[in-house]
């Protein structure tokens, strides 16, 4: 049988078929990948500002679906029945201290900027002015003291508040001047434009949006104003007796008692002269005793057009004077010049001569909404409510609460407000409805305890409701953000019921 048995030789069976493989290491050869970096071009991005006026809708009425007899007779029926009821309303008392929403979340009056141009510290701000756009201010500057010639070299500074690189120690605009700047004035319609007036007498008219060589005009003084530029204004030239003219014209008053209307040419790159006016000294009260020669100069401090007839005009004088004259004048008068002048012939351009301040006249404005109330504020400290339909008595006085008085405006929003400001640093507002014998509302340009300049320029701002600015005599310029109920057109009605009762009662005693 079978039983285990240890084999002590080991038997292999090798095969017959299999070999052994032989192994051998081997490589493949790619070619590398390249990289290159490439540039790519992108488009460079600016941001631009643009200037748009808002476009009036007109709308058109079909005039074949009037009824006109209709229409007449309802107006007829209606228009005493709603003057009544509008009459009664404005003197009701009914809502007196009644605030709307807005006026309650802005009561106070807020301190917005203080602009300063690092170039122009202590130096007197000589004029500032409001652009179309509502946020750009130009702001003019000049030495507060003269020893003879004016060489001093002056900057017209350009601030846009609504920038978003808005800086108030930096103006984004700087135009070199080559004496000192005495006022400045933006175009009404156009923000491209403003025109500035110098110490010298010469008048220049820049464009803001050039960046190289911004003059586009000036004026010659064989010709123009040999002094002080004291006023300057825009005019269209259609309300004025040039028909013929397109564009605006500027008007130009200086203290070497001349009046030029200039005409613009943009070839020529001049200003020329259209019309010259010239006060003759016998027009000077005889209450002032005032011993003038024909031919003294009787220097124009302040000017200002009414603002329903630009023909009308409003002037006044060194001497104390205050007139009204008409740009369409056509008596002639003999002028200052030489007979080698080369301007038109000078016309005499009073019409009416109103009773005078006792001393400098500082600033004459007609009223924005009334056509014959305007005030004169004298450095005798009496601000007089005039009418054009009496010129032997005002129709109010307002004592002045300023030492020294500098500068008045009326408000482009409430008829019955006017600001003024003062030598001690102060913007004082009156409410003329409420009170002409005190200012409602002051405010100082800086709460510090030491003495503050003068504040020797001031400017509503027409555009933006409530921003008004005023600069002083260290070179800043203060804007401030008035509270709503100074600012806002609720007030209207009764402020021009109030004008209408002054200027109507004044009517009555004359008869």
């Amino acid at each position: 049988m079978f039983s285990d048995r240890n084999a002590m030789n080991i038997v292999e069976f090798p095969s017959c078929w299999k070999k052994s493989r032989s192994v051998k290491d081997s490589e493949c050869q790619s070619e590398a990948q390249k990289m290159v970096i490439v540039e790519t071009q992108v488009t460079l991005r600016e941001d631009a500002e643009s200037q748009t006026e808002e476009q009036a809708k007109e709308t058109k009425v079909n005039e074949d679906q009037i009824n006109l007899p209709s229409l007449v007779k309802f107006l007829v029926k209606v228009t005493p029945i709603m003057e009544e009821e509008l009459a009664a309303a404005a003197r009701s008392r009914a809502f007196d201290g009644y605030e709307l929403a807005t006026e309650k979340t802005d009561s106070e009056m807020r301190k917005l900027h203080v602009l300063v141009n690092g170039n122009q510290e202590d130096i007197r701000v000589s004029g500032l002015t409001w652009g179309p756009s509502g946020s750009v201010m130009a702001v003019s500057y000049e030495m507060e003291t003269h020893m003879d010639w004016c060489d001093h070299l002056t900057q017209l500074c350009i601030w846009n508040i609504n920038r978003r690189d808005f800086d108030p120690n930096k103006p984004y605009k700087i135009i070199p001047a080559s004496s000192c700047l005495t006022v400045v004035q933006f175009h009404p319609r156009d923000p491209a434009y403003v025109a500035a007036g110098g110490f010298t007498g010469e008048i220049y008219l820049w464009s803001v949006s050039r960046e190289q060589d911004p003059l586009v005009a000036n004026s010659s003084s064989m010709s123009g104003h040999r002094e002080k530029i004291t006023s300057l204004h825009w005019i269209n030239a259609t309300t004025t007796a040039e028909g013929s003219l397109r564009h605006t014209q500027l008007l130009s008053a200086a203290l070497d008692g001349k009046m030029i209307l200039w005409n613009i040419d943009m070839n020529t790159q001049a200003l020329t002269p259209s019309k010259r006016f010239w006060i003759p000294a016998e027009h000077i009260p005889r209450s002032l005793n005032a011993k003038i020669r024909a031919r003294t100069e009787l220097g124009i401090t302040c000017l200002d057009l009414n603002k329903e007839d630009e023909n009308i005009i409003l002037l006044g004088t060194e001497a104390g004077a205050v007139f009204q004259g008409s740009l369409a004048a056509i008596l002639p008068v003999q002028g200052p010049d030489k007979e080698s002048d080369e301007g038109p012939e000078y016309l005499d351009p009073v019409s009416v001569s109103f009773q005078p301040h006792r001393g400098r006249i500082l600033e004459v404005r007609c009223s924005p909404f009334a056509r014959d109330l305007f005030f004169s504020l004298g450095s005798d400290r009496e601000i007089r409510l005039w009418s054009l339909l009496q010129p032997h008595a005002p129709v109010a006085i307002l004592h002045s609460e300023a030492t020294i008085p500098l500068r008045a405006q009326w408000s482009p929003f409430r008829p019955a407000v006017l600001a003024l400001t003062s030598s001690q640093g102060q913007l004082f507002l009156y409410d003329l409805r409420q009170s002409v014998s005190r200012a409602a509302l002051s405010v100082k340009s800086s709460e510090r305890s030491v003495a503050l300049p003068s504040l020797s320029s001031l400017a509503f701002n027409a555009w933006t409701p409530g921003w008004i600015g005023a600069g002083d005599a260290h070179g800043g310029t203060h804007v401030w953000k008035l509270p709503a109920p100074w600012s806002g057109t609720d007030q209207q009605t009764r402020d021009r019921l109030w004008i209408t009762n002054l200027l109507t009662r004044l009517e009555d005693e004359e008869q």
